[in-house]
């Protein structure tokens, strides 16, 4: 049986309890030692190339992980960035919200829901220390607007204005940056932070 030398669960343990083939191979692990691993249950594999350590407990972070390692560079937005950046009022679908380049396809899992676009600017992106690649908060709240109804998207406006992570003119700006025909989500976006009401934001939804 093979296995894992304690450099490899080290990476584990830093990387929410996923490794994957590339980090592997660096660490002296052969293509047919994972296999081995694979098939003794030690290694469970969550897409190509990303494994989840059998030892370690199964969030949605070790997906998120998984996700971020894929060749196409996929980085977590909407619903999923959302929680990440513990925003209120996330809708919880189970799934992995992903941006993914144009005619791209990043992987069949089931868990995966990728929004193929090349409008990502590398500012509105921010990569973490565990692997992970998600939006920056402004990006996260203009994609918002696919999922949430108004009142929510208000509050989440209100949330991140609140907490000083940024502010409606940075919002507004990466807004207009989206509104294109093809995107209406955008464009109700700025009718939602039009529409907000002048003073202080509230510090809890319903408020």
């Amino acid at each position: 049986m093979t296995t894992l030398p304690k450099d490899v669960l080290h990476w584990i343990a830093g990387y929410h309890g996923t490794v994957t083939s590339v980090a592997l191979r660096e660490r002296g692990i052969s293509a047919f030692q994972q296999r081995r691993l694979v098939q003794d249950g030690t290694l469970i594999r969550m897409i190509n190339g990303s494994y989840r350590f059998a030892g370690a407990p199964s969030n949605h972070h070790d997906r998120y992980v998984s996700a971020c390692s894929h060749a196409s560079e996929l980085v977590i937005c909407g619903p999923s960035a959302g929680l990440l950046w513990n925003l209120r009022r996330m809708p919880r679908d189970g799934l992995v919200h992903v941006i993914a380049p144009p005619h791209s396809n990043p992987t069949t899992a089931p868990w995966l829901k990728p929004y193929r676009t090349a409008l990502l600017d590398p500012r509105h992106v921010v990569h973490r220390l565990d692997g992970i690649r998600l939006t920056a908060p402004p990006r996260t709240a203009v994609d918002l607007s696919r999922h949430l109804n108004g009142t929510d998207l208000r509050s989440i406006i209100d949330q991140l204005v609140h907490r000083g992570t940024c502010t409606p003119e940075t919002m507004r700006d990466v807004a207009l940056s989206l509104d294109t025909p093809g995107r209406p989500w955008a464009r109700r976006f700025l009718d939602v932070l039009d529409k907000r009401p002048a003073g202080p934001p509230t510090e809890s939804h319903g408020e």
